[in-house]
Formats: structure tokens, sequence, C-alpha cells
């Protein structure tokens, strides 16, 4: 699969040029932030999003990259608010080469924070709308339910102990 369009995405947001960035995007691109659960959906959503980010992210520098069949995993440091963070980006193509999913990991939470804090009011999403791990207090009806492991999972995982 020929993955121009992800390397020319990744770098024309690098330089901050959405206008470049966005040609090879499908109308049904995908964006899965680590700060709300529902994604976003849609070129002019996305791109939307994505120029909101960045206005409020103060320094990035790339770390490094990954490449499969059909995506590019972009690794950069980040500096919000005086709190620096690690990212990963994960951009996929559909068959037809268009950029079709975005998924975006942050790391350390307090990052995830910070971009909550500032992101929320401006994008216009609801404070509930917001990723529930990330949520300071959660009232104790909202705590999830326990996971349950399968036998062999759970077998399997105490034997390696």
């Amino acid at each position: 699969m020929d993955k121009t369009h992800l390397m020319q995405f990744a770098e024309a947001m690098a330089h901050n040029d959405p206008d470049s960035a966005f040609r090879p995007v499908s109308e049904q691109i995908v964006l899965h932030s680590p700060i709300f659960d529902d994604a976003f959906v849609g070129k002019a959503e996305v791109r939307r999003v994505i120029q909101a980010v960045k206005s409020i992210v103060d320094a990035t520098a790339r770390t490094g990259v990954a490449k499969g069949d059909d995506r590019v995993v972009m690794f950069n440091t980040i500096t919000l608010g005086g709190v620096g963070a690690e990212t990963a980006e994960v951009i996929q193509v559909d068959a037809d080469g268009l950029i079709d999913r975005i998924t975006v990991m942050w790391r350390p939470l307090g990052a995830v924070l910070e971009g909550q804090s500032r992101l929320a009011a401006l994008i216009g999403r609801d404070t509930d709308k917001l990723a529930a791990g990330s949520r300071a207090v959660r009232p104790p009806d909202e705590h999830p339910a326990p996971v349950s492991v399968p036998e062999g999972v759970a077998a399997a995982h105490s034997a390696r102990r």
C-alpha cells in the first residue's frame, strides 16, 4: 500500500500546514482522542479539533516514526502549560489510500488532564463527554463494573508468576 499520504499528512501537520495536510483525508475520517469518549467524525470536524489541539500545545518535537502496512505512528514530545508529555499518533489509510483514522495517545495523566482543561471549552464538548478515566471525581454509581477474566487467561497469567 502507498504510504505517501501518511507521511505528507504528518509532515504538513508538523509544519502547521492544515491545508496541505487535509488534502489526502477521507471525508469519513474518525479521530479518537485521549480526552473524549466519543470519536470525532468527518473531515471538517477532525480538522477543527486538530487545529484546536495545536493551539494549546506550547512546544512539540518529533521523536520517532514507525511504519506498518496501512499506518504510520508518529512519536512526539509536547509541552502544554508547563507539563511535558509523550504522544503517539496512529494514522491509518483506507483501501483508496486516503487517511481515514487517527488515534492519539498521551502520557502521563497530568498532560491529559492539562489538555482536557484547555481543550474542552475550545471544541465545545460538555464535560460529561470527557473520557471517563480522566474525570477527577466520579460519583459512586459511575464506577465501572469489575471485569471478569476468562478462566484460561487467569490460569495462564498465574502460571507465569
